[in-house]
């Protein structure tokens, strides 16, 4: 159900976003498998991989998301 797919996909973002708003007030950076751990210990079952693809999306939305390549954090 194509329907309900984007329903998931929409609640996961808000999930995310939550996330990012409670964990950013403790540290500097947030990763994504911090977000990940964070939602997996609300309860919810999310992959890393998942949380990648929505913070792509969500940059589109809030260009004041500051989304960086590990791989540009190594060289």
């Amino acid at each position: 159900m194509p329907g309900q797919t984007a329903v998931a996909t929409s609640q996961r973002r808000n999930l995310i976003l939550e996330s990012i708003r409670r964990l950013s007030k403790t540290r500097s950076w947030v990763t994504a498998q911090d977000l990940a751990a964070d939602l997996k210990g609300q309860g919810y079952d999310v992959r890393k991989h998942h949380v990648l693809r929505d913070l792509k999306a969500l940059r589109q939305v809030y260009p004041e998301l500051e989304c960086h390549d590990e791989a540009d954090a190594t060289g």
